[in-house]
């Protein structure tokens, strides 16, 4: 056989092989197994499935979840067993070979190994036959991505596979590489397919250097750096504004980088410098336990693992405190050679400069606010809608996505904006939903803020919205954060020509129920909500989808209440066992009534077993009748927009 015809023929698997000799020192890995073992366990489950030839995605990554086990075989993939066609893209994605390399690395059991190899040929034939839904290119990239990782868990391939079978999968990766890049449109640019479809390619560049010529990864390196320079704001989130796909894209990335920890092969600074940024901003689109936030498209599931990863790779500080035992959960997938290198604590709140997602992040208390552009198909009627969670207790909870399916009416409704905690006018929708991924009308972004003080944090949001065809409306949203209570004062302010009803609503998590009493109650906790005087309670019926393909009901809190031309509302969440919330009237100096909450509103928040007082003022309108100098109950004066004063009373 000639020297060329052994090339073509033979894979070089010398990186490979390098890679895996470093990844893990087999006395850590004793170590993880013992302190991880739920964490293991789960992708043993997953495991066991594929030993009896059955499927399930239950990876918190895993874009569309299926936790009802399926046959895997090439019929599921010319007809989906649910109805969903986003089935057959996750089995073609090929996650599970990852599971297994893993499980066999960790437990040296033959029958992971065999299974493993079998899937990987089986699919190198199944990719012969005509189905385009094993070719959509950012299922191939990931793909790609996912053998050559399962690869550096299983070492030396040359002793696993035959010449025949080496010849055969060697084929599969020229055959998928040369796709990536002659499919390649300019459309991918802007879309988290092109980077997952890139990073496919540069991986078997990385790993595999006979299988992609340097003049295919010169090109392949370029296009990546022009996905990032495009695909994220300046704050480092990225334009689909879906917490869910911000990490399928990082992720993807970040595995280039730690190729190269382990190699030495090339990775360009620039794309660091993105890579860095958008980390450091998903640090802020999870709680501190490690739950997703499931703003717009996305599911709110245990990310702990994936942050774990951007921690021991040094990129986000070490998770908080009541958290240590999950901060070498990601070591099975950085490996030995990865130390946590310690960084700085990242403030409180996101300093959002361009993409209008505010948030706010401690140890117990995980507040967010939207007011971005829509994202794409994956953005949801979401403007102004915002979540809470206080001491650890999760209260309103964006509603998630539950499917994609075209023919789905619950994916419309959990996209709407009445399934959102927003406010809306009249119940017409400022963004109308078309479909599982088209719009009629889109509310505009106008403004957000973010202001930072010892005592508060404050977020403000500004839209508009066409609510008919010839009447547009002005929203503003201010979310003020007392720290050291944990209060939260939600003010809404509209501006509509007219006489109309405005709503706020709430989607309460689920395991929360409501009592109605002097005011609202959340069962279970000590939180009540506060509200103004002129708006109507009710609690509805709402749906919940914390993760893909799940489905449970919750209730939604819609707070009514009718103005003409412009309106004032507020609410207040607040531990009802420590504080007494009570409203405040206010005076226009020389006036002998009180002013009106379109004018001015004020706020008392008295502790019950301290003499710590709070008062909170707010002017939503400047004032141009009469004096601007205004008095409270309590004899504060107060001048300007908004007004703290916080003090010890005896």
């Amino acid at each position: 056989m000639t020297k060329e015809r052994q090339r073509r023929n033979n894979m070089d698997f010398q990186v490979v092989e390098m890679y895996h000799q470093s990844f893990f020192e087999e006395k850590e890995l004793k170590q993880y197994q013992l302190e991880h073992s739920k964490f293991i366990d789960e992708i043993s489950r997953r495991c066991e499935y594929l030993l009896k030839d059955k499927i399930i995605f239950t990876d918190s990554l895993d874009m569309e979840a299926v936790n009802v086990p399926y046959n895997l075989c090439y019929n599921n993939l010319l007809k989906t067993p649910n109805g969903d066609p986003e089935w057959i893209y996750m089995v073609s994605r090929n996650g599970f070979l990852v599971d297994l390399a893993l499980m066999y690395r960790l437990t040296n059991e033959e029958k992971y190994l065999e299974k493993w190899k079998e899937l990987l040929l089986t699919f190198t034939e199944w990719l012969l036959e005509d189905n385009p839904a094993l070719w959509r290119n950012l299922d191939v990239g990931l793909r790609l991505s996912n053998w050559v990782k399962s690869c550096i868990y299983l070492g030396d391939l040359s002793k696993i596979f035959t010449p025949t079978e080496i010849k055969k999968i060697k084929n599969s990766f020229l055959n998928q590489t040369m796709y990536l890049e002659t499919s390649f449109i300019d459309k991918n640019y802007l879309s988290n397919w092109g980077v997952l479809a890139i990073t496919g390619l540069l991986n078997v560049a990385q790993l595999l250097p006979d299988i992609v010529t340097k003049k295919t990864e010169n090109w392949a390196w370029s296009v990546l750096s022009h996905e990032m320079a495009l695909q994220f704001y300046q704050d480092g989130i990225h334009w689909e504004q879906s917490p869910m796909y911000h990490h399928e894209v990082i992720v993807s990335v970040l595995q280039l980088w730690l190729n190269k920890q382990y190699t030495g092969c090339y990775f360009p600074k620039g794309i660091l410098h993105y890579l860095k940024k958008a980390i450091q901003a998903a640090h802020y689109y999870c709680d501190s336990n490690g739950k997703l936030l499931s703003l717009n498209d996305s599911d709110a599931v245990d990310f702990s693992y994936i942050y774990s990863i951007y921690s021991l790779c040094g990129f986000l500080p070490r998770i908080t405190s009541h958290n240590e035992e999950k901060i070498q959960v990601g070591y099975l997938y950085t490996g030995t050679k990865i130390t946590h290198l310690v960084q700085e604590s990242l403030p409180i709140s996101f300093d959002e400069i361009d993409s209008g997602f505010m948030a706010y992040k401690e140890d117990t208390t995980f507040i967010t606010l939207f007011n971005g552009r829509h994202g794409s198909g994956h953005g949801h009627a979401a403007l102004g809608s915002l979540s809470i969670l206080l001491k650890n207790q999760e209260l309103i909870v964006d509603p998630g996505r539950y499917t994609y399916r075209e023919d789905s009416k619950l994916r419309i409704q959990l996209k709407s904006e009445e399934s959102h905690s927003s406010i809306m006018i009249d119940q017409k929708p400022s963004t109308r939903i078309n479909g599982s991924w088209g719009y009629d009308e889109m509310g505009t972004p106008l403004a957000s803020n973010t202001k930072n003080s010892k005592d508060l944090t404050e977020f403000i949001a500004v839209w508009s919205g066409w609510i008919s065809e010839n009447q547009l409306a002005i929203f503003k949203r201010k979310i003020v954060i007392l720290k050291e209570a944990s209060i939260v004062i939600v003010i809404n302010t509209v501006e509509c020509p007219g006489n109309h009803r405005l709503a706020a609503y709430y989607q309460l998590a689920p395991q929360i129920e409501v009592l109605k009493q002097e005011k609202l109650l959340f069962d279970k906790t000590s939180y009540q909500i506060f509200f103004s005087e002129n708006q109507k309670e009710s609690v509805e019926k709402g749906i919940y989808s914390e993760k893909y393909n799940q489905l449970i009901e919750n209730k939604r809190i819609v707070l009514m209440s009718e103005f003409k031309d412009r309106s004032v509302t507020y609410e207040v969440f607040y531990d009802a066992e420590q504080y007494k919330i009570e409203s405040l009237l206010c005076y226009q100096n020389k006036a002998d009534e009180p002013a009106k909450t379109e004018q001015i509103l004020g706020i008392s928040i008295q502790h019950n077993q301290s003499s710590q007082l709070y008062e909170y003022y707010y002017s939503a309108f400047d004032t141009f009748r009469g004096d601007k100098l205004y008095h409270s109950e309590t004899g504060r004066m107060i001048y300007g927009e908004s007004n703290f004063f916080k003090e010890s009373r005896k």
